[in-house]
């Protein structure tokens, strides 16, 4: 039995020309879907966010 639909960790690192950490924004793109999943990552250079995934 599947209580929800799977999720998956998703860790965005932003880097400048240097290798220092950044900020920036990211957007995730699903084939089919219309609209793109915005990911704001802050001057750490690090986000983490659970993006939804397929069932089986």
């Amino acid at each position: 039995m599947l209580l929800a639909d799977p999720t998956h960790k998703l860790t965005v690192r932003i880097k400048d020309a240097e290798g220092n950490p950044t900020w920036g924004i990211v957007y995730l793109f699903k084939s089919g879907m219309d609209a793109a999943m915005t990911i704001y990552v802050d001057d750490t250079g690090v986000a983490e966010v659970w993006v939804p995934g397929t069932a089986p």
